[in-house]
C-alpha cells in the first residue's frame, strides 16, 4: 500500500491534483475511526487529511462529515447537511447545516449502540413507504396492521416520524386522521 500511495503522492504533487481515496467502514465494533476503515492501515497512515461520513444519530435524513485525522492543522468542527432535489433542474445539491458536536468517534459509537434498533426502525420505515406508496391510509388502520406485521407502537411512531409523514383530519364530521407521505398529493384536492 505504501508504495502505491508514495506513486499516488508522486502524482499529486507533479500535478497539483488532490488525491482522494473512499473506502467504507468494516464491521469491527471499535469506536476508533483509524482502525474502522476497511483495507490496510497503510492508507488512513498515508493520508494527511480522514473524514468520516456518517448519519445523524439525531435526524436520520441529515449526514454529518467529520475529521477522523488531520496532521496538518487543528482538526475543522464536523458539518452537517441534507441532499435536496432541484427537479427543475433534475439535479440534487448539498444544502448545509452548519457545525455540530458530533465527533467521529461519537458517530461510530452511536452507530454501534443503536445498530439492532435501527435495523428495526428501517424495517419498520420501509413498510410503512410501502403501505402509503399509493396514497393516503387512515391512521387507525395503519396502526393495526403494524401491530399483525409484529411492528412495535414505539418504532411505528418513530418511523412516522422519520419519514416525515403527514397526519391530516378529514374535514367532515366524525372525520378520521390520514397519514401520507410527504410527497404525497393532499386528501383535500
Amino acid at each position: 500500500v505504501r508504495r502505491a500511495f508514495a506513486s499516488l503522492k508522486a502524482l499529486g504533487e507533479r500535478t497539483g491534483a488532490a488525491i482522494v481515496v473512499v473506502r467504507h467502514l468494516n464491521k469491527s465494533a471499535s469506536a476508533n475511526p483509524l482502525y474502522r476503515g476497511g483495507g490496510s492501515i497503510g492508507i488512513i497512515g498515508a493520508a494527511r487529511c480522514g473524514l468520516l461520513l456518517a448519519q445523524d444519530p439525531e435526524y436520520p435524513q441529515r449526514r454529518i462529515l467529520a475529521a477522523t485525522k488531520g496532521n496538518l492543522g487543528r482538526p475543522p468542527a464536523s458539518l452537517a447537511f441534507h441532499l435536496e432535489a432541484v427537479p427543475r433542474l433534475g439535479v440534487t445539491r448539498v444544502v448545509w447545516a452548519g457545525e455540530v458536536p458530533w465527533t467521529a468517534e461519537a458517530l461510530l459509537r452511536a452507530t454501534a449502540a443503536g445498530e439492532e434498533e435501527r435495523s428495526v426502525l428501517g424495517e419498520a420505515r420501509a413498510w410503512l413507504r410501502q403501505v402509503l406508496a399509493d396514497g393516503p391510509r387512515p391512521a387507525r388502520e395503519l396502526v393495526a396492521e403494524a401491530r399483525t406485521m409484529g411492528i412495535a407502537l414505539r418504532t411505528y411512531h418513530a418511523a412516522r416520524k422519520a419519514e416525515g409523514v403527514i397526519a391530516r383530519k378529514e374535514q367532515t364530521a366524525n372525520g378520521r386522521w390520514i397519514l401520507m407521505l410527504p410527497e404525497s398529493p393532499r386528501q383535500d384536492r
